[in-house]
């Protein structure tokens, strides 16, 4: 597959004794230039975060596709069917760029996948029960915002008090990061959840974020 430019094509001029595009038509051209822009851009990266391509992937299939079979209804989208069919192609090969991206990706993570022994007991010789190490590595992929562990679940899952987790992640310098997301890449998701539920609130968005891995 030949290598994609990194923009849309430029949008048809008009002639000067016809109408200028409508609002809607001029509205519709920038949110998919914008949503090929960005989508773009993360294929130039040598990692990616999976949720990023999942979403990407989502607003091509999900918005741009739809927006633009919703162009070609208008009544002006007879007027525009070279650069209709074009941007079609551009965002097909788009969409199996980022589906094969995250499949290299996801294999990857598999790839590198170490399954490390998450509690050690430690014989100290004296009297009393052996002491429990947790293993640092394991513990802090368990609390990095790719997870959605609570700590509360976590101290469970190794036998230990969650006072005792909270203790050693103090010690060894553990902490609960928030998601690496620009703010851009953030407007985007908040607002595309705003489409689909208008009506929720702040704690409703927090859900969704953390639902998809996100920490904020």
């Amino acid at each position: 597959m030949p290598a994609l430019p990194t923009a849309l094509p430029q949008f048809p001029s008009r002639m000067l004794n016809q109408n200028p595009w409508s609002a809607n038509i001029r509205t519709a051209h920038d949110t998919l230039s914008d949503i090929y822009r960005r989508a773009h851009r993360i294929l130039s990266q040598e990692d990616a975060d999976p949720i990023q391509l999942t979403f990407h992937i989502d607003a091509v299939s999900g918005d741009a596709i739809p927006l633009l079979e919703a162009l070609a209804r208008d009544p002006q989208g007879h007027e525009m069917q070279d650069w209709l069919s074009h941007t079609a192609h551009l965002l097909g090969d788009l969409f199996v760029l980022l589906s094969s991206f995250q499949y290299n990706m996801q294999n990857r993570m598999d790839e590198n996948v170490v399954f490390p022994e998450p509690v050690a007991l430690l014989h100290t010789g004296r009297p009393g029960r052996p002491k429990k190490m947790i293993d640092v590595g394991f513990l802090t992929e368990a609390v990095s915002t790719s997870r959605q562990i609570k700590l509360t679940e976590l101290s469970e899952m190794l036998g230990v008090h969650r006072n005792t987790l909270r203790r050693y992640m103090k010690r060894y310098g553990v902490e609960r990061k928030y998601s690496n997301l620009t703010n851009i890449d953030l407007d985007l998701l908040i607002t595309e959840f705003k489409k689909k539920r208008p009506d929720s609130g702040i704690r409703c968005i927090i859900g969704f974020l953390r639902r998809h891995g996100l920490r904020v």
